[in-house]
């Protein structure tokens, strides 16, 4: 029997060969394991925001109807539709066909120029050139942040600030410093600190305004000067203005890129807030550069980032021309009437309650509220208070923590006033429960 075995693998040797593979394989298999590992960019991408909301385990008390305050997305809250020139753009847009393939990545011409109509200033004529189409307003900042900064660069940022930022920011290894705003000053930019941090890493400067989540609007005075210290350091300006026009009452409100004579602005903008459309996620880039510091391949270089995704919707792009000629300015007065009514509303009775101290907002769709420590010392933090209101008093914040602002939380000013009302008065019940001095 050996001697036939022998026999056979000495006339077909492959044999051998593919049992001995075989073999091999086996114990391979047996020793191998699977090695899956995330990769630098994701462990180092992180939303605050995201992380708060999902890690919670506080629960409604069952006792109230749950009061939203947190979510900043107008669209949820009754009373905050998208006009109707928006939607019927959006139907023509589907029934002529024409919007079902690709569009160039940076957006179509027509819609670019829309946009380029829209924005231009006296001083700045703009063309659908100066014009980047991007997935919503955070398209149009991640854009930005890697069309100007590489790893090891830093950028400048506000604090109290948007946490997209640095989530973005820490994401691509590209640094990151806060700059401080003053609420004793309705959060203007302490533009000593601000001067502070330039250094010969810094490619920008991040100015939103107005402001989420402070709700803060700077004047035209104070928006020169950041523009001088810009000028002075040859940082350009990413405005993100994703609210922009959106003020209250009969305040002025001036774009970076129609005050800028001498630094580059790049302007982030969408139609997510002030059309209330957030879901559609089409915003922009608006390139102001009065002194041509924006060379051709600095543009072409924010032209490649938005390769990279191949451009937002093109149905939406599609409609823009509609949306933004069409929509009626009533529209927007009506929205920032309603938006400064409530701010009012909360400003006023917040006031009142001891241990509170909200900040009147100026714009934008929020106000933060600071917590008196000392009043409220049985409280770890503004998590521990926004979770613990939450689970007494059924209405949810979100803790100022997540916008590097400890010891606020934040208010949305889209319900209507009966829930904003009957919100201050659990948070005055809440406040007198909890109040060490009372």
């Amino acid at each position: 029997m050996l001697q036939r075995q022998t026999a056979v693998f000495c006339r077909y040797p492959g044999i051998i060969q593919r049992c001995l593979r075989r073999m091999s394989d086996r114990k391979d298999s047996r020793s191998k394991q699977w090695n899956l590992q995330p990769t630098t960019t994701a462990r180092n991408t992180f939303n605050a925001i995201r992380a708060i909301i999902d890690t919670s385990t506080a629960k409604p008390n069952p006792e109230y109807e749950t009061i939203k305050l947190a979510a900043g997305d107008p669209a949820v809250y009754p009373g905050f539709e998208p006009p109707s020139s928006a939607l019927e753009a959006i139907r023509e847009s589907v029934n002529s066909e024409k919007f079902c393939g690709y569009q160039p990545a940076h957006g179509n011409a027509t819609a670019r120029k829309a946009v380029a109509e829209l924005y231009s200033t006296p001083t700045q004529s703009l063309s659908s050139d100066d014009v980047l189409l991007t997935c919503g307003c955070n398209g149009a900042l991640d854009i930005c942040f890697r069309g100007l900064a590489n790893p090891g660069d830093n950028i400048l940022i506000p604090s109290p600030g948007f946490i997209i930022y640095t989530t973005m920011l820490d994401s691509y290894g590209i640094g990151f410093k806060e700059y401080r705003l003053l609420p004793e000053q309705n959060w203007d930019v302490d533009l000593y600190h601000l001067e502070s941090l330039f250094d010969s890493k810094t490619k920008a400067i991040v100015v939103n305004c107005p402001s989420n989540p402070c709700g803060s609007v700077y004047t035209k005075e104070h928006k020169l000067e950041i523009i001088k210290l810009a000028a002075k350091h040859c940082v350009p300006i990413i405005a993100d203005e994703v609210y922009g026009g959106m003020v209250f009452a009969d305040i002025e409100y001036k774009s970076f890129g129609a005050l800028s004579t001498d630094v580059p602005i790049l302007s982030c903008g969408s139609l997510a807030k002030r059309y209330l459309v957030p879901g559609w996620r089409l915003g922009w880039i608006v390139l102001y550069d009065s002194v041509t510091a924006l060379s051709s391949e600095v543009r072409e270089s924010l032209v490649r980032m938005c390769q990279v995704i191949l451009g937002p919707c093109a149905v939406i792009q599609g409609a823009v021309p509609k949306i933004l000629k069409e929509t009626p300015t009533e529209f927007f007065q009506a929205i920032n009437r309603k938006l400064g009514e409530n701010a009012i509303l909360v400003f006023d009775r917040l006031s009142k309650v001891p241990g509170l101290t909200p900040i009147m907002p100026r714009g934008s769709m929020y106000t933060l509220v600071g917590i008196d420590q000392k009043q409220h010392a049985g409280f770890k933090d503004d998590y521990d208070f926004t979770e613990r209101l939450y689970s007494e008093m059924s209405v949810r914040c979100i803790p100022g923590k997540a916008f590097r602002a400890p010891g606020f939380f934040r208010i949305v000013l889209c319900a209507s006033q009966a829930k904003l009302i009957e919100a201050c008065d659990r948070l005055s019940e809440f406040c007198a429960r909890h109040c060490t001095s009372l």
